[in-house]
C-alpha cells in the first residue's frame, strides 16, 4: 500500500502531511500532558524528511547521521549541549530542504510530487528558520522581545513563538508581537523575508516554465 501511494503520489507527501500535522496539532497540545503525540509528531519530521530524500543512498545516509541527534534529543530532552539539539536539526531541515528543491526545480514536468515538495519545501523554510531562531535565543537570551500586549507570562521566546515568527516572517506578514533585536537575530530575519519572496517568485516561474515547455512538446508530438 505505501509503494502504491509512493508511485501515486510520489515522495513529498509524506513531508508536507508531517509537517502539516505538526504545526497544526503542537500549539494545541504544547501545554497539556500529552507528550506521546508531542513526541511523534516531532519525530514525524526527521522520519519524513528522510523519506523525502530517500531515492539517492548517499542523501539517506547524511539523512540518517543528521536525523539521529535529533530522535536523541527529543527522546533524552535538556541533556544534550545546544550544537546537537539544535545545530544537527538545523542541518538536518536545510540539507532535506536543498534536496527536495532540487527535484522539484529539476523536474521537467509538474505533477502532484512536485507540488507537494514546492509546498513541504516552503514550511520547512520556515521550521529551518524556527530553529536558528531558538538556537539564537537560548545562546544568548533576550535576542528577541515579546510586546508586553502579547505576553502570556511564559518566560522569554518559547520554541512555538520561534515558530510563529519564523512564519509571519517568511510570509512577511510581520505582525509585529515579537521583535529582533539582537544583529544576529535582525540579519537572519530579515534574510528570511527575503528568501521567502524569492521562493515564491522562483518557483511560480520554474512551474510555469515546465508547464509551457510540456504544452510545447505535446503539440510537437515530443
Amino acid at each position: 500500500m505505501i509503494l502504491r501511494l509512493r508511485d501515486k503520489y510520489g515522495r513529498f507527501l509524506v513531508l508536507l502531511v508531517a509537517l502539516v500535522a505538526y504545526l497544526l496539532v503542537y500549539p494545541l497540545l504544547e501545554d497539556s500532558d500529552n507528550k506521546l503525540i508531542l513526541l511523534v509528531l516531532t519525530l514525524g519530521i526527521p522520519i519524513a524528511g528522510v523519506y523525502a530524500v530517500s531515492a539517492n543512498r548517499r542523501d539517506l545516509v547524511i539523512a540518517v547521521v543528521l536525523a539521529l541527534p535529533l530522535v536523541a534529543d527529543s527522546l533524552t530532552p535538556g541533556v544534550w549541549p545546544l550544537v546537537l539539539s539544535m545545530g544537527f536539526p538545523l542541518l538536518l531541515y536545510v540539507f532535506v530542504l536543498v534536496t527536495v528543491l532540487k527535484a522539484v526545480l529539476g523536474s521537467r514536468q509538474v505533477n502532484l510530487d512536485t507540488l507537494f515538495g514546492a509546498a513541504a519545501g516552503y514550511l520547512l523554510m520556515g521550521l529551518a528558520w524556527a530553529t536558528a531562531y531558538s538556537w539564537i535565543e537560548r545562546a544568548q537570551a533576550g535576542s528577541f522581545v515579546i510586546n508586553p500586549a502579547n505576553d502570556l507570562g511564559a518566560s522569554g521566546v518559547q520554541w512555538f513563538d520561534a515558530i510563529h515568527f519564523s512564519y509571519v516572517t517568511l510570509t512577511t506578514l510581520g505582525y509585529g508581537e515579537i521583535t529582533p533585536v539582537s544583529s544576529l537575530a535582525r540579519s537572519l530575519s530579515f534574510l528570511e523575508a527575503g528568501a521567502g519572496v524569492l521562493y515564491i517568485a522562483f518557483l511560480v516561474a520554474r512551474i510555469v516554465s515546465a508547464y509551457m515547455t510540456k504544452e510545447e512538446l505535446e503539440a510537437t508530438g515530443g
